[in-house]
């Protein structure tokens, strides 16, 4: 019996059962997920504070934008409304009625133009969904090959 070769059931140390040897692994394999859920967290963190960081001045030059142009535009409207009575001969009413409509217009026009245009800038966040993807594609590694033994040539 001395000159025969001990048999190692897995991981760890020689003659480990394979219960142990599936506790370790799922230990390590937990142990993985946390590491990765952490940075992917991190990563993400990083991203949302660059970010808040490039968009906090455009954010409060519009914000003074439409805060004047909210203000000036019964001026505006009225001004169009008297412009519509003396060229066309229209009345008052639908003088106003008319440049209140093609304010409508122009609004909801900037709306269908603004957001695609919203959608796209977030892209920041273009490295956090790789590193996701990643470790997504890591995880379904591990687990469809764990437990297989490797194919010795």
């Amino acid at each position: 019996m001395a000159d025969q070769t001990s048999v190692n059931n897995g991981p760890g140390t020689p003659g480990a059962s394979p219960v142990e040897g599936v506790f370790t692994n799922l230990a390590e394999f937990s142990g993985n997920l946390v590491t990765l859920s952490e940075l992917q967290g991190k990563l993400a963190a990083i991203e949302l504070r660059h970010c808040i960081k490039e968009a906090t001045w455009p954010a409060a030059m519009i914000a003074v934008a439409c805060v004047i142009a909210l203000g000036s535009l019964p001026v505006l409207l009225i001004g169009v409304a008297e412009w519509l009575v003396r060229a066309l001969g229209i009345t008052h009413a639908s003088a106003l009625l008319l440049s209140g409509v093609g304010a409508l217009l122009i609004a909801a026009i900037l709306i269908g133009v603004a957001i695609p245009m919203l959608r796209r800038s977030f892209t920041h966040f273009q490295h956090t969904r790789d590193e996701f993807r990643r470790n997504i594609a890591w995880i379904k590694t591990v687990l469809t090959h764990s437990g297989r033994s490797p194919i010795r040539r």
